[in-house]
């Protein structure tokens, strides 16, 4: 009997025991791809769109897009001299990332003998159903470095050989939001990929120091592109998990705007910011995000702490790094781009850090323009000679021409 008993015992046992958790198979992404490839006539460039392996801001597998382009000089058997990891500014449209046609930069190089690659970024090209990251560094840096892995192995298939080196050089450049993501991205290839070098990285006014953007933001309550912040608070409230409907982010008269404007993605960054450009934050926002001492700033200043690039890692010591910034910046401050040399410099003493300060006015770009847009041609122009004087990259003469039609036609 006692047999029996231990027996029905063991077998009780055994029945209520729960099953191993079987994880649930994930299919591998596609390889990256070309899936276009066009002809730019007037300006002598090939534009391949690609697709390609990266994540999405909650580090889940998913397929980004972005494209390579080149001049005819490297399509007409000249080597290449090098890739360029050109990181987009702020987008609002479908027409402002490199997959929808935003290619100034890439215009620009024309002639140099770089290849150009440039990714769209999470809520934009294949995945422009979804939120925007904006202004979120470690993100996009992801998504841009993913984009130049899959380039590397996508050349050779466009007769471009690349193996990285002495004569095949990767620079690294962005400007404003663009500028982040290059920070973002020498931030990554420390802690990540340790056989991925720049030969120099360009980053101007980027908003490098998140916390103290955000906060000397709302203390003021001023800024010439008010639709940034409202991009900023819809990625930040979403993918930090804050949590809030849109409508307690902003005041319920400018919702409408919003939807059409902001969440449609229809209309480029020139449109929405000549949109937004004469509105105050406080006729825009939830008075509780301009209040330093409510709970929704707290929470917000507090998310956006992991995006402070000033600290909290190591730099590469043998990194050359050209910083841009524009004293009266009427959009990022320069605060953002001082606190970034300082940390370099100083804490992280790197002996190859430049530091330039931009006049923020140019015969390019219109008076109305804001200083902080009318400094991006000062940048592009420093760029080029930095290329020019130190690597022997020539540079397009129409560079002023690009500038000025770009203008006309307000997507720069």
């Amino acid at each position: 009997m006692a047999g029996m008993a231990a027996l029905a015992v063991f077998s009780c046992s055994k029945r209520d025991v729960a099953p191993e958790p079987v994880e649930p198979e994930v299919e591998p992404l596609p390889p990256a791809r070309i899936v276009s490839t066009t002809h730019d006539e007037p300006y002598g460039m090939t534009v391949c769109v690609m697709e390609y392996p990266s994540s999405d801001p909650y580090g889940n597998p998913i397929t980004l897009s972005g494209t390579i382009t080149y001049g005819d000089e490297i399509k007409d058997q000249k080597p290449a001299k090098g890739i360029m990891l050109v990181n987009r500014p702020s987008a609002a449209g479908t027409a402002d990332c490199p997959s929808g046609g935003f290619l100034l930069i890439q215009k620009i190089l024309v002639g140099s003998g770089l290849v150009c690659v440039s990714p769209d970024l999470y809520g934009f090209g294949v995945t422009v159903d979804k939120s925007q990251a904006y202004c979120m560094g470690e993100v996009n840096a992801q998504a841009a470095v993913d984009a130049l892995l899959a380039a590397q192995e996508l050349l050779p298939g466009l007769d471009i050989p690349f193996e990285p080196g002495k004569n095949n050089r990767i620079f690294n450049m962005g400007y404003s939001q663009g500028g982040q993501t290059a920070i973002a991205v020498l931030k990554a290839a420390a802690e990540k990929y340790p056989d991925l070098h720049f030969a120099h990285t360009f980053a101007g006014s980027g908003p490098y120091n998140m916390p103290e953007t955000f906060i000397s933001l709302f203390r003021t309550g001023e800024t010439r592109l008010p639709a940034t912040v409202i991009q900023a608070l819809l990625a930040f409230n979403e993918y930090y998990g804050l949590g809030y409907r849109q409508e307690e982010l902003f005041r319920e008269s400018a919702m409408p705007d919003i939807k059409e404007y902001i969440l449609s993605k229809n209309y480029s960054i020139f449109q929405v910011n000549e949109k937004y450009s004469a509105q105050r934050l406080e006729n825009l926002l939830n008075p509780d995000i301009l209040n330093a001492e409510s709970e929704m700033f707290r929470r917000f200043s507090e998310a956006v702490v992991k995006d402070n690039l000033c600290t909290g890692w190591v730099p590469r010591k043998e990194e050359r790094i050209f910083l841009n910034c524009l004293p009266q910046d009427d959009v990022v401050s320069s605060a953002n781009t001082l606190d970034l040399y300082h940390f370099l410099t100083g804490e992280q003493e790197m002996p190859h850090v430049e530091l330039f300060y931009s006049k923020g006015v140019s015969v390019l770009v219109p008076d109305q323009v804001p200083r902080h847009i009318a400094s991006a041609a000062d940048f592009a122009i420093n760029v080029m000679g930095i290329l020019a004087s130190n690597y022997d990259i020539a540079w397009l003469p129409n560079f002023a021409q690009i500038i000025k039609d770009a203008m006309t036609a307000r997507t720069i």
